[in-house]
């Protein structure tokens, strides 16, 4: 797709992406690779939960998924695996909104960006992200997943 390579979500509502495969998909611009959330308010939420993401590929974005938007989005039970992207975040990019990881695999994603630094999971400051029972690899700059939680901290409880 020219935005994002498979669902490029902006609507408002709540919507649940349920035992889907997103495999091949390629984005041409600074979406991800597979799905991208970006409503315009806090309302709606986006639950992606028995999916599997892999083989997908950005030119300039994230190489799965990515929420963008102020809203809360819930990745459970799902494998983020061999995606590439070409800007940051190889895996998962967090740049608004809250997300919470649950029994999750993200693993061997990479990106063009940031010398590997970032290739699973990428959040900022206006961000917050969850993580409960799941597999990270290369959260932040390779650590494993710190204690605490706020804004641009990851949890693990």
């Amino acid at each position: 797709g020219q935005v994002t390579g498979a669902i490029n979500y902006l609507a408002l509502g709540s919507h649940t992406i349920r035992s889907c495969r997103f495999f091949g998909n390629d984005s041409q611009s600074v979406g991800p690779g597979a799905v991208r959330f970006d409503p315009t308010s806090d309302l709606p939420t986006l639950l992606l939960e028995n999916s599997l993401i892999t083989g997908n590929t950005s030119v300039s974005g994230p190489g799965a998924v990515s929420n963008d938007g102020p809203a809360s989005m819930q990745i459970s039970n799902c494998t983020i695996a061999e995606n590439h992207g070409g800007g940051t975040g190889g895996g998962v990019f967090l740049s608004s909104g809250d997300t919470t990881i649950f029994n999750t695999i993200i693993w061997g994603n990479t990106s063009a960006v940031s010398a590997g630094q970032d290739l699973s999971v990428w959040t900022n400051l206006l961000s917050s992200v969850l993580v409960y029972n799941s597999i990270l690899e290369n959260l932040g700059v390779g650590a494993p997943v710190p204690s605490g939680s706020g804004p641009g901290r990851p949890r693990r409880d």
